[in-house]
């Protein structure tokens, strides 16, 4: 809850908020093509990250027991088999972000920005399934280490 009493409940508001009143660093970038390139990763790892993320997530865990579909009714009961879809589009999604981070340093480019805080997050809530990054993925695997001794991830 902000001083004036407004609430804020998603990540992406926050942290436009954050940059709002600290603008230094910058998460959204500095220029036009900057602020596009990272809304852009950022959906994608939302929507190709977190949301295989959360098909496995919610089908596996015993805490989702009939409550499987986010802002659903309670009575949504689990399907196994989004399971193994969910890791297996993270999977994919791994081979995207590994091909990306081969030509830069982080999602966006050179920049740490909101679009690997996004993805970032998804891969720690993989691992409430205990799902690991594969070997073969080496960039991710480095740039996820680089993301990790951040000090802004351990505060």
């Amino acid at each position: 809850m902000l001083d004036d009493g407004t609430v804020l409940t998603e990540s992406v508001a926050i942290c436009r908020y954050f940059e709002e009143i600290y603008p230094e660093p910058p998460l959204f970038g500095r220029t036009a093509t900057d602020r596009a390139v990272v809304e852009n990763w950022n959906r994608r790892a939302e929507l190709e990250g977190m949301s295989s993320v959360s098909d496995a997530l919610r089908n596996a865990l015993p805490m989702f027991a009939e409550r499987a579909l986010v802002g659903a009714p309670d009575g949504v009961p689990q399907i196994l088999a989004l399971v193994e879809r969910g890791k297996a589009m993270l999977d994919r999604w791994l081979g995207h972000l590994d091909a990306r981070l081969l030509t830069t340093h982080f999602l966006a480019g050179d920049s740490f920005s909101i679009a690997d805080i996004t993805a970032y997050v998804s891969f720690e809530t993989a691992n409430r399934f205990d799902h690991e990054i594969p070997a073969k993925y080496a960039n991710v695997i480095r740039w996820r280490e680089q993301v990790a001794v951040r000090p802004s991830i351990n505060a």
